[in-house]
């Protein structure tokens, strides 16, 4: 198992976003609650620790060690709490395995587990700690620190993007689930506001 650190140029965040009310759902009460789905296409589960599977929507709470399950069409964007956002894509499967985060130091740790699929990330607060934020792959271990990164993994191949490119190539992986133009064209407004940092795309085989 190899661990691959990448080191990003830019340290971008991203703004808050609108949130509805949460739908109702049944989750253990003492589940820790780690963001909220901002936006979601339909064929996309969550599955909290010891509760049941159920269908996400917008304005529901996410919660650590819930495992996310896309289909075809299937796509879920996850707003965190230090303002991070992962968008997961079709046919993809993460689970959230750890999130800590104290708002006062704006420090903590961020750790995902993702096995199939397309992932984009855009940090926060705590990706701009070095070793706060890592991936966990069939492939390897990512650690990532910075602004913005994109991952793909077919079979025992992994793609990493990160930079500008970042923006181009989920707007051409993504727009496939059915987004908007209004949200292609704000993934290539992220191409310009990230156009400081360098891009690297780069497959590793085990």
């Amino acid at each position: 198992m190899r661990r691959v650190v990448f080191w990003h140029a830019c340290s971008g965040g991203v703004s808050a976003l609108a949130m509805v009310a949460a739908a109702t759902v049944s989750v253990p009460a003492a589940a820790q609650r780690v963001g909220v789905n901002s936006a979601v296409n339909p064929q996309a589960e969550g599955t909290p620790p010891g509760a049941a599977t159920r269908e996400l929507v917008i304005g529901q709470e996410v919660v650590r060690n819930e495992r996310i399950v896309t289909g075809p069409t299937g796509q879920t964007q996850i707003l965190l709490l230090d303002e991070s956002a992962i968008t997961v894509g079709p046919n993809s499967t993460l689970t959230l395995d750890e999130f800590v985060y104290d708002p006062h130091a704006d420090t903590g740790k961020q750790a995902f587990n993702a096995t199939r699929g397309v992932f984009r990330y855009v940090g926060g607060k705590v990706s701009k700690v070095e070793g706060a934020v890592t991936v966990q792959t069939p492939v390897g271990s990512l650690g990532i620190r910075g602004g913005a990164f994109l991952l793909r993994l077919i079979g025992d191949r992994l793609e990493l993007f990160v930079g500008p490119i970042v923006a181009l190539v989920a707007a051409w992986l993504l727009v496939g689930a059915g987004l908007s133009g209004a949200a292609v064209g704000g993934l290539l407004f992220l191409a310009v506001v990230l156009i400081g940092a360098f891009s690297v795309g780069r497959a590793i085989r085990r």
